[in-house]
């Protein structure tokens, strides 16, 4: 808008737009007082008391206007329960151990991860039952002298995306979706503290990144239990992740669908305006509704994307009557847009064809 407005943009020392860096995820931040008067919290899950000094907040330490300028204009990191990871600064993601506070306040307690043991975090590499393993993907090979093989480029997906068909007589003998683009997060992964892929996994994705953090907390719940290690989920905790997942499952599908799929269709109807990209009506409502069934995530989560509210034993947000009656608020709107824009009947007749 200051491009389009030929506003002057200031910039501060690192050429950030100094409007939106020169406040701190502090300002803003409902746990002030209890800063103030460190009253620190002493485990993730709870709406009262600091997350500076034992949980690894770096709210005070980060420039960015989440909590003036709310996440998905509904929630942030400390308000949802989580501390700021600083993701913002310039040394982001090159940190380590973005659960741990600054030296001189000492580590995150262990205790802060619900559902462990003590001391799980720092002596589970050491573990005399760990083992080191490695999955190997099977690629299947084909002997394709007398075969023909076609590629294409497929548009309008996230990144580039290549479809190999390979043809035997006139016919389709084996279809193979390839991304040819390697991205590396494995190579940044690799000698990082375990909990560290909470926060780097989910930035694979600015679309479907929650389904990589809950594949991320799976996989490291089911790590820590091959190992010995209990961890208890509570019901409360797991549904809280599957809506949340669900919530951006629906926003994939919608954005798929109208923002991906349809466009093509208009070049064989051009009565279709509705579904006209930026102009059309139900485009706009299509992005309209996807946008706003994220709030959900935001209210659990404190943001969408790139949230990394769920953890090892269970989640960080102890949602209030009141931000439960807002969430179902914006379900029970996005369910009467599909059943009036989508589907065209009552969801309880669709789901009984």
């Amino acid at each position: 808008m200051a491009l389009y407005y030929d506003r002057k943009i200031m910039l501060d020392e690192f050429n950030r737009p100094k409007e939106l860096f020169m406040y701190l995820p502090h300002d803003g931040c409902t746990r002030n007082e209890y800063f103030e008067w460190k009253a620190e919290a002493e485990e993730f899950g709870h709406k009262e008391g600091c997350l500076f000094y034992n949980l690894g907040c770096r709210g005070p330490l980060t420039h960015a206007p989440c909590n003036k300028i709310l996440w998905n204009r509904i929630s942030s990191k400390t308000r949802a329960g989580m501390p700021c990871i600083g993701c913002t600064e310039f040394n982001f993601p090159l940190r380590e151990n973005y659960f741990d506070t600054i030296e001189k306040y000492g580590n995150t307690r262990r205790s802060a991860f619900r559902g462990f043991k003590k001391d799980i975090h720092y002596d589970f590499w050491s573990s005399k039952n760990f083992k080191k393993r490695k999955s190997f993907q099977k690629i299947r090979r084909y002997s394709v002298a007398m075969a023909k093989v076609e590629k294409r480029i497929l548009n309008r997906v996230e990144g580039d995306i290549e479809l190999k068909l390979i043809w035997e007589k006139g016919k389709i003998k084996d279809a193979f979706i390839i991304a040819p683009n390697f991205r590396g997060f494995e190579f940044i992964l690799e000698n990082k503290p375990l909990l560290d892929a909470l926060v780097i996994t989910p930035r694979v994705c600015g679309i479907c990144g929650h389904a990589h953090l809950i594949a991320t907390t799976n996989a490291l719940e089911n790590l820590y239990r091959e190992n010995g290690y209990e961890i208890e989920v509570s019901q409360k905790a797991q549904l809280i992740r599957n809506i949340t997942l669900s919530c951006e499952i629906i926003q994939n599908h919608i954005r798929w669908f109208y923002l991906f799929v349809i466009p093509d269709f208009l070049k064989f109807n051009t009565d279709l305006k509705e579904f006209y990209p930026i102009k059309g009506e139900k485009w706009r409502k299509a992005v309209y509704y996807s946008s706003k069934i994220v709030k959900v995530i935001a209210i659990f989560g404190g943001q969408w994307p790139h949230t990394s509210y769920s953890i090892p034993g269970g989640v960080m947000c102890e949602p209030t009557q009141m931000e439960l009656m807002e969430a179902i608020s914006i379900i029970d709107s996005v369910l009467e847009y599909f059943e009036n824009d989508i589907i065209g009947m009552n969801i309880i007749d669709y789901l009984l064809i």
